[in-house]
């Protein structure tokens, strides 16, 4: 192909729409990665996960049910702010979900909730065991021997979320409209 067929392509959308997938789950890997490193999720990625979907979006705008993509964003979001507001959800977190829901749609809300949730159980359980027998092998010398174990790994610190955001979300997106990831 030349560079005026790849030009061509690409303003078409046929050379876009494929990296969508990829640049989702790049993103959503990212967020989860720096939340368990830092225990904040950058607004950049919530930026990036939001634009990215309405260029999508703008690109099938006849197809987008506008209505179910920005109610899911909005029951999230109204929801994360409960759950921060009683001190269960970082900030970091609900705007992150809150961005995938605008993704799923209410459609696909149900099936993101349920595979986040169970991905977050499973990080949280690791995480948990990871707590509960690091210490021992750290004292043995056999891990971290000179060094204090990271946050992640420290008793008393919470949990990152995004261990479970991001998986789910990656997971649930096979539910998600068939037009974000059509070519």
């Amino acid at each position: 192909m030349d560079w005026a067929g790849l030009a061509d392509a690409i303003a078409k959308g046929l050379l876009v729409l494929p990296s969508v997938w990829f640049l989702f789950v790049a993103v959503s890997v990212a967020s989860a990665v720096v939340d368990v490193v830092s225990y904040r999720i950058p607004n950049g990625f919530i930026v990036a996960l939001t634009v990215l979907f309405f260029v999508v979006a703008s690109l099938h705008w006849t197809e987008v049910s506008w209505l179910s993509h920005l109610g899911a964003l909005g029951l999230v979001l109204g929801g994360g702010v409960f759950f921060y507001a009683i001190g269960q959800m970082g900030a970091g977190d609900v705007k992150l979900l809150a961005a995938l829901a605008l993704w799923a749609g209410v459609f696909a809300l149900i099936p993101l909730l349920f595979w986040v949730s169970l991905c977050g159980l499973l990080g949280m359980l690791i995480i948990l065991l990871l707590r509960r027998f690091l210490p021992s092998l750290q004292a043995r010398g056999l891990i971290f021997a000179h060094r204090p174990l990271p946050r992640v790994l420290s008793r008393g610190e919470g949990v990152p979320y995004g261990i479970g955001i991001a998986p789910g979300a990656i997971v649930a997106s096979l539910s998600f409209p068939m037009w974000l990831w059509q070519q």
